[in-house]
């Protein structure tokens, strides 16, 4: 199935691009850090058949632009994108940074999440509002500016992907990871340093999964066990083998996790 084409919403002046295809209920994916809206084509095969499958590229990343570097600002733009795509309720799944967005926004807007997912997560850094950012951000800043975006590519597959690595998919995470933006690379790293959404998390009550990489170099074992306690109820998965992209890494394993997850039945 060929890529869709990215598409841009008018937010009341705020540009925000995505992609879409299918008909049907809607599935709707956040990425990560190193991600756009093209990291998740290996679901947009899966499951465009039988939904209406949708990836927006967060504030600063593809064609979209900036807002505020915080969880609130971003999470308050999702809902504007959905309400102008007129999405009543969807089945929601954020990834890594884009976990801590769909979790803010289950929370504020629950009524709009009919299940979700979030992969390779947690609550937030919990950090001072307006500190400057860790070594670990601001190295990754420093990189992107001082590198070329191919060689920003190759460090952050190297980074999320574990040795032994279908070539192709290292070089399909790479391409993507090459087109971040810095501007909204310093943005999103602020969000990740500063969001807590631990209070929030606890007031969940659709059903929500956590999925995590068995070799996430990113995101420990310990720190999904502590989300998921979070959580009432939250239900937990693994995929074997995966690092921090297993939904470009094992997508047979993390799309059957997510039918698990939002009740799809063929």
């Amino acid at each position: 199935m060929p890529d869709p084409c990215q598409q841009t919403a008018n937010l009341d002046g705020l540009q925000i691009t995505y992609r879409e295809q299918g008909d049907g209920p809607a599935m709707v994916f956040l990425h990560g850090l190193a991600g756009n809206a093209r990291s998740w084509q290996r679901q947009f095969d899966e499951f465009a058949n039988s939904h209406r499958v949708i990836a927006w590229d967060a504030p600063g990343f593809g064609g979209s632009d900036c807002v505020a570097a915080d969880v609130e600002t971003f999470a308050h733009t999702l809902k504007a994108l959905l309400d102008h795509l007129a999405l009543d309720q969807v089945l929601l799944t954020g990834h890594s940074m884009g976990g801590i967005v769909a979790g803010r926004f289950a929370g504020l807007y629950p009524e709009q999440v009919k299940a979700l997912a979030l992969s390779c997560t947690f609550w937030g850094g919990t950090r001072t509002i307006g500190g400057p950012l860790g070594a670990g951000y601001q190295a990754r800043v420093d990189s992107l500016k001082s590198t070329s975006a191919e060689n920003y590519g190759k460090q952050r597959a190297a980074a999320m992907l574990p040795t032994g690595t279908d070539q192709n998919t290292v070089d399909l995470a790479a391409s993507i990871a090459a087109e971040t933006r810095a501007d909204g690379l310093e943005a999103a790293a602020r969000l990740l340093q500063e969001a807590d959404n631990r209070d929030i998390l606890k007031t969940l009550t659709m059903p929500v999964m956590v999925l995590q990489g068995e070799l996430d170099p990113v995101i420990a074992k310990e720190t999904s066990d502590k989300l998921a306690y979070m959580i009432p109820d939250a239900s937990r998965v693994t995929i074997k083998g995966a690092g921090h992209a297993p939904y470009l890494e094992f997508p047979e394993p993390y799309n059957n996790a997510l039918r698990h997850a939002f009740g799809i039945i063929d």
